[in-house]
Parts: C-alpha cells; structure tokens; sequence
C-alpha cells in the first residue's frame, strides 16, 4: 500500500510538472482570420507547485518506508542475540536425570563379618561395621598374631594387616572378591615382597 501511494504522487506530480513546464500554444481560425495564444501563466503557476508538492509527498513516503525498513533490521540481529537457548531441566527433560550435585551412591555391599580360615591356615575374625572393616589375625592356637583395618565396596574387599611374628613385625595387604553365596573369598595378598593367591572360607 504504501508503495502504491508513493508512484501515485510521483506519476501525478511529474505530470502537472511537465503540463507547467511545456509551453502550450493554440490557434483558432475564424472565417479566414486566425488567433494564436498560449495557456493562462496563472494555471501554469499552480500546475508546477502543485506537481512540486505531490513529488515531496511522494519522497516523504518514500524516505520514511527506508527509515521504518533500516530499523526493524538494526533491531531484529540485537533481539536474536540477547534470546537464551533453551535448556531442559529437571521436569523439563522427561526421562533424563541430571544432577551433578548429587553424591554418587555406594554399591551394596554383602555382609562378611565373622571367622574366615585362609588357605595357610590362619584365622581371620573380621568385625564390619557398613563398608568399613576391622580384622584380627590368628594362628593355629588361636593366638592374636597380627591385626588391620579395611574396607569393602560390592564385593571387593582391601585389608592392610600389621603381622607380629617371632618379635618381628610385617606389613601384608590383601585384595580379596566374596563369592556370591558369601561363603568364601578369594584373591591376592602380599607379605613384604611376598606375594600369594589366597582361598578364604567362612567357619562361623
């Protein structure tokens, strides 16, 4: 529409412009005898400001569509950039759980408390208390030769053991998995730079 208004005033404008501009002559004949004149000054006059004035009209809209177009295009780039992406969270993204905050939670661990026998004969009695683990070690007679702590995660099983024989004392470890009746253990432990696979089975 308002590209249609702006060639109305520029075509009606040019018109009465060049009707202005050119000059118009006439010649009448009367029985033999002629007349000659040019159009009134007076018309020609308002003819050329009138055309004058529907080119500015025209030129108006003209500058003001340029104006309106410049600015919604300075203005769109500027909202496209401070628009967020959007980002599903919590209810937002059904099925997915996401939170990073969260502690991650233990495996369960079986429980191991009791007297375990090794494959060399000593016994351990082992006292656990959730996934921490107290051990003492005995020998054949039942007297206390050694003693640690540990841990169980799942089935896994750490123990660092402190041996006391002959008045000597000895550092052993032992990485053992529990079987899954729970009834027997199996794994590798190291005495000093000793190191065997150990087979143990729960006697109470």
């Amino acid at each position: 529409m308002k590209e249609t208004v702006e060639w109305i005033c520029f075509v009606i404008g040019g018109i009465l412009i060049l009707s202005a501009v050119l000059t118009h002559i006439f010649k009448i004949n009367l029985g033999g005898a002629s007349v000659e004149g040019q159009s009134n000054l007076g018309q020609k006059i308002v003819a050329f400001v009138a055309g004058w004035i529907f080119v500015l009209i025209g030129g108006v809209f003209h500058g003001l569509g340029m104006y309106i177009a410049y600015d919604s295009r300075s203005i769109q780039p500027s909202a496209q950039t401070n628009a967020q992406p959007f980002q599903a969270t919590g209810n937002d993204a059904p099925g997915r759980v996401s939170s990073p905050d969260a502690p991650a939670r233990s495996r369960e661990s079986v429980e191991i408390s009791g007297d375990w026998r090794s494959s060399d004969s000593f016994t351990y009695r082992i006292t656990q208390t959730r996934n921490a683990i107290k051990v003492d070690c005995m020998n054949v007679y039942g007297q206390v030769v050694g003693d640690g702590t540990g841990s169980i995660d799942g089935r896994t099983v750490k123990l660092t053991v402190t041996f006391y024989l002959n008045g000597a004392r000895a550092q052993g470890s032992c990485r053992l998995q529990v079987s899954p009746e729970a009834d027997g253990m199996s794994g590798n432990c190291q005495v000093g730079m000793a190191s065997t696979m150990e087979s143990w089975e729960k006697i109470e």
